[in-house]
């Protein structure tokens, strides 16, 4: 017991350094369940609640800030509709980059630590196992939003906490997955936290497929950045099993105490879809535009024939404050407050046509994927068009053969893109572009994924903002990371300039790209 409490006392001064506050010391050096640490290391059910936080709150810590006002914008699927948010304009808000990186580290990145250390003296190989997968995907969210990080050394009882480069934290992503499926593999059958696991319901079956479907995710990422690397790993990914049927992906469930915060923030109608949006699912004539976005409260107000409208990114101060949500889309019901409708769904961490876009990009690189990219690609849209709308099988094949291509969002406007449905032979560019288009839809509203993938390929095709308050970002251009807060030069600044110096490869800017952004 001695060396967990040691662990855990390790943990909260680092927390401390990372960027907490006065205001926030109570919160941050209690046990964020009321319970003690004698009674949490000793009893499995208490460490599966925190278990089941911390998979929740890797989604809820500052949701708002954290993807709504960035990476759901910086994608194209939203636009700001509230005059006083100025990210949409690629703004760097400070404040909110501090809230954010002091949410992460004082919840689920704590909380995961404290499972990881709780499992590991108690002999709970399983649930260790579940808890380091679940490391690896809170920490990739992290460091592709900001670059390096305080990483291995999280937790170090020293006054500065050292930042590990990006390829250190994907290599040893690996090594992490590698680790817990052979746990897993070793104990199949075996359950833990059935109670708690927001996921699986603890079962290590589910979580080594998740394992392996993750695997395949943080390869892709490092493609450009090292190809030999990407391909041994995604390759063993499929191998090893990944997800195939839409009922084995990954997804945190809600419940009423604790919801999907969407259902929340669209009652404070600050954002609606974006023009790219419109220019892509209108063009394609896409089925599940209906349950990703509401007609407009104005109707049609272009004269294209559909209430489905679009705004384009990046607007200015004066214009938003004119008042503009009625003429534009919403998010769909069943993103919407339950009080009115609204479903309440779960996260989505990593769906089974995601796996498959995945796999027929690496086909397109004569990767052993386990089909080919045609293929593959195909079944990535009969898995979305399922999950999303459960569309019947002859309109899945009417919509994968179309060659509809995006249209202009407005008249006078141009198309977003001029990519098809219906697969390209003999093009691996044009390929890619349609594989991650349809993977922006199928992923939708997980704004931290898909800004991930539009700074990796470049898709889909980007709408030019009208306005940049950024100058190291132009309006045509791709915000390429947030920046490291004041707090992280405050309190580590030495460690935070050595970072910056030795691993990011260029300024604490937007416009610096990230390790594995090489295309």
């Amino acid at each position: 017991m001695k060396n967990v409490i040691f662990k855990l006392s390790v943990f909260f001064v680092a927390v401390l350094i990372l960027g907490s506050c006065t205001d926030n010391f109570e919160e941050t050096n209690t046990d964020p369940l009321g319970l003690d640490f004698g009674r949490l290391e000793e009893d499995p059910l208490l460490q599966g609640q925190l278990f089941s936080k911390a998979q929740y709150q890797a989604f809820h810590s500052n949701f708002q800030i954290g993807q709504n006002l960035s990476g759901d914008l910086w994608t194209q699927y939203f636009a700001t509709t509230q005059s006083r948010f100025e990210s949409d304009r690629y703004s760097m808000n400070l404040n909110w980059i501090n809230a954010q990186w002091r949410a992460h580290y004082q919840n689920e990145l704590k909380q995961t630590r404290q499972v990881m250390d709780f499992t590991e003296a108690n002999g709970n190989v399983v649930g260790n196992a579940m808890a380091k997968i679940w490391w690896v995907h809170s920490f990739q969210r992290m460091t592709d939003y900001f670059g390096p990080m305080p990483y291995s050394q999280f937790g170090n009882l020293e006054l500065s906490v050292p930042y590990d480069s990006q390829e250190f934290i994907y290599s040893d992503f690996f090594v992490k997955l590698d680790e817990a499926v052979a746990v897993l593999r070793a104990n199949a059958g075996s359950v833990a936290f059935p109670g708690s696991d927001r996921l699986y319901g603890g079962s290590a079956e589910g979580w080594e497929k998740f394992a392996n479907s993750l695997r395949l995710r943080v390869a892709m990422r490092i493609r450009y950045a090292d190809p030999a690397k990407a391909q041994a790993e995604a390759e063993k990914a499929v191998t090893d099993g990944v997800f195939l049927e839409n009922s084995e992906g990954a997804y945190v469930a809600t419940d009423d105490e604790r919801r999907n915060q969407f259902e929340t923030i669209t009652d404070w109608g600050e954002f609606r879809m974006s023009a790219l949006a419109e220019s892509i699912l209108e063009g394609y004539d896409d089925p599940r535009l209906p349950v990703m976005y509401a007609p407009a409260v104005d109707g049609d107000s272009d004269g294209d024939g559909s209430p489905y409208e679009g705004l384009l990114n990046g607007q200015s101060v004066v214009a938003l404050e004119a008042g503009v949500n009625a003429l534009f889309s919403d998010m769909a019901t069943k993103w919407i407050d339950v009080a009115l409708g609204g479903e309440n769904p779960p996260y989505t961490t990593l769906n089974t046509a995601e796996v498959y876009f995945l796999r027929a990009e690496g086909a397109t690189l004569g990767w052993n994927m386990g089909g080919t990219a045609q293929e593959l690609y195909e079944e990535g849209i009969r898995k979305s068009m399922t999950e999303l709308i459960n569309a019947d099988a002859a309109a899945i094949e009417t919509y994968i053969t179309s060659t509809n291509t995006p249209i202009p969002y407005e008249a006078g406007a141009e198309p977003s893109s001029d990519i098809p449905v219906a697969w390209i032979d003999g093009d691996p560019e044009r390929q890619l572009e349609q594989i991650i288009t349809q993977k922006w839809i199928s992923n939708y509203p997980n704004g931290y994924e898909s800004w991930a993938e539009l700074r990796r390929t470049g898709y889909p095709r980007q709408y030019a903002r009208l306005f940049s308050d950024n100058p190291n970002v132009g309006p045509d251009e791709i915000l390429r990371r947030g920046v490291y807060p004041p707090e992280t030069f405050d309190r580590n600044g030495a460690e935070t300039q050595r970072a910056i110096d030795e691993f990011l490869g260029g300024e604490n800017t937007a416009g610096t790209r990230l390790w594995w952004d090489k295309k």
